[in-house]
């Protein structure tokens, strides 16, 4: 994939996503405001165009406040061994001592690396901007997706004359899911266990949850690692009984053990345990933060790697064979889960 090295300027993220999806990329990225997790999308998106048309893509991690300007310039000049495109990420950017040498890099940037520099701030040096903007693109981030969702729940709360905090409404958001109808049917069931008036607290929505006899596809994600084989396997048939689809199944499965198998590797590279829950952006899910430090603790990477193979492998017997073969597929793998988390 030829990376695009004309000038740019700021664009809105929704427009540089389809950008993105166009196979249009740039040697630098300054991503700037609150929203992480469309930052890291747009990030993965990048990794994903160059995977299918470079191959291989090598990523590195840098933290502003932690770095020499010169280690991040060294990492993008150098070529890889193998020519893969490097992807260099560099978070806290606000952070660093931007010098000569750096926008000097920015002028004349290296084919075969691409540069993605984050801030958490509204606004940044205009120097860099303007520099930025003449190689790459300059992208600000509005509200955090999270943060809305999460002020939208107060709402339906309050309207529902339930009082609670904030850490609640994490929790019952980290159960659920970011979908407001998936989350909207989860506070009516709740509201059924309570008086006129009740507060709700975390335990509270703990104790009534655990009454409610319809398994989720998240009751699945959070006992993996956590509960036995045999209990996995009787969520999994009680998903099924309720018409659960199995590509849905595999998928968040897939895409939990893709954040433990980073969160892994990360603690390879020497991250702490701060680093690695900053950089999976899961500061604000406490509960989760605390399960995958856990299971990363005990599980190494390796057995994930088997195990995404696996699942690599079931996803394709999903869509090729009858249903019942998928099903007894997945209960082999979720036996291998029970076996590797003892």
């Amino acid at each position: 994939m030829k990376i695009t090295s004309w000038r740019s300027g700021v664009l809105k993220a929704k427009a540089l996503n389809n950008e993105v999806k166009r196979n249009k990329i740039y040697p630098v990225y300054l991503l700037i405001g609150e929203e992480e997790e469309d930052k890291r999308e747009i990030i993965d998106l990048v990794i994903d165009n160059l995977s299918k048309d470079s191959g291989e893509v090598e990523k590195y991690t840098f933290f502003g406040d932690e770095v020499e300007i010169s280690k991040i310039l060294d990492e993008l000049q150098t070529y890889s061994f193998f020519d893969y495109t490097k992807v260099v990420v560099v978070k806290n950017a606000e952070k660093l001592n931007f010098n000569e040498s750096f926008y000097s890099y920015i002028r004349n940037p290296n084919a075969k690396s691409v540069l993605f520099l984050l801030s958490g701030k509204n606004d940044i040096s205009h120097k860099l901007q303007r520099a930025v903007e003449k190689s790459g693109r300059v992208v600000k981030f509005w509200k955090n997706f999270q943060d809305v969702i999460e002020m939208w729940l107060i709402t339906e709360l309050k309207n529902m004359n339930i009082k609670t905090d904030i850490e609640t409404v994490r929790y019952i958001i980290e159960i659920t899911g970011n979908q407001k109808a998936d989350i909207l049917n989860q506070i009516k069931t709740i509201s059924n266990f309570l008086k006129e008036g009740e507060s709700l607290d975390v335990e509270k929505v703990k104790n009534i949850v655990s009454r409610i006899a319809k398994y989720t596809v998240f009751d699945l994600i959070n006992s993996i690692f956590i509960k036995d084989s045999i209990e996995l396997i009787k969520i999994f048939r009680t998903l099924i009984k309720n018409g659960e689809e199995l590509t849905i199944i595999n998928y968040f499965i897939w895409k939990y053990l893709k954040t433990l198998l980073t969160a892994s590797s990360y603690k390879m590279m020497g991250y702490t345990d701060t680093q690695i829950v900053s950089a999976l952006d899961l500061n604000k899910k406490k509960l989760m933060a605390k399960r995958v430090m856990g299971i990363i603790s005990k599980i190494s990477y390796d057995n994930l790697i088997k195990l995404m193979n696996y699942l690599d492998k079931i996803d394709y017997i999903t869509k090729t064979k009858p249903k019942y073969v998928s099903i007894m597929k997945f209960e082999e793998f979720l036996l291998k889960l029970g076996e590797i988390g003892r």
